[in-house]
């Protein structure tokens, strides 16, 4: 099974700013299930204003406590998965996946660590059966 394989930290979000801004979504870190956070306690999840029809359009942008970081963490990209998101950590050494909420009220931060140093393919079978399997015990 795909937790037996990589080694993964899940951060549970909830939205802080509903109904302020349509294209940008502010969460606070709720829950962190195993391990210690790869990512701060607030995020925003953006929408890309250039292109909104885009499947390349948002963006993940982390919080140092006092401002939000530039250049933003990473670009999010669409994936088979209905509401699932994938990036990459800056060096490209880590999997950021993202469950967001039907309603994007809520999102889960799947992150797994050094997943491209031990995976050198972008077949990610093993990551969505691992997301498929936390959705139903979260």
């Amino acid at each position: 099974m795909a937790s037996n394989i990589f080694q993964t930290v899940t951060h549970i979000y909830k939205e802080i700013n509903d109904g302020k801004l349509k294209a940008i979504k502010e969460y606070k870190l709720q829950e962190i299930k195993i391990g210690i956070t790869h990512l701060t306690d607030l995020i925003i999840c953006k929408t890309h204003y250039f292109d909104p029809e885009s499947d390349q359009n948002y963006w993940l942008q982390i919080h140092d406590n006092t401002k939000w970081k530039k250049p933003r963490y990473t670009k999010l990209l669409c994936t088979e998965m209905e509401y699932v998101l994938k990036g990459a950590s800056k060096k490209h050494e880590d999997l950021i996946l993202i469950d967001l909420s039907s309603t994007c009220d809520e999102l889960v931060v799947f992150y797994f660590i050094n997943y491209f140093q031990k995976n050198h393919t972008r077949d990610f079978s093993d990551v969505f059966k691992h997301i498929n399997h936390n959705r139903i015990n979260l």
